[in-house]
């Protein structure tokens, strides 16, 4: 759903919500901030909106989906890893990129998401090739 949103034009909102539980927290890692940022499930799903606002094209091209381990026990949990390659694309530049994320759920619902990629890379990428 989130690669229809940014390539069908006849889509007019992310619809998204329901995969996630109300107290949903998405955490990411960037440069400067070792123990991590929280977003808000609306201020994630708002971040999609955001960058198709502003021209930005995201195509997540592939995922690798393996079954997450409890971390005392290394048990399976129930939670997933994901390994993933995407393009962000803005006017004519295109930043292909790798991320990884941990999901944990609740009720079949996804509700946390720890995830690293290198969005101050893509960043200052898609910048170098506008100015």
């Amino acid at each position: 759903e989130i690669n229809n949103y940014f390539t069908d034009t006849d889509v007019q909102a992310i619809n998204i919500s329901k995969y996630y539980t109300d107290d949903f927290v998405f955490h990411s890692y960037a440069a400067g901030n070792k123990k991590g940022q929280e977003t808000s499930k609306l201020d994630y799903i708002k971040g999609f909106d955001m960058m198709r606002s502003s021209g930005m094209l995201l195509n997540i091209g592939h995922s690798i989906y393996l079954p997450g381990l409890d971390q005392e026990t290394f048990d399976f949990n129930g939670s997933v890893r994901v390994y993933y390659g995407a393009t962000i694309k803005l006017d004519s530049v295109e930043v292909e990129f790798s991320g990884y994320q941990t999901i944990d759920f609740l009720d079949g619902k996804i509700s946390e998401i720890w995830e690293w990629a290198d969005y101050g890379g893509v960043n200052n990428e898609i910048m170098s090739h506008l100015n």
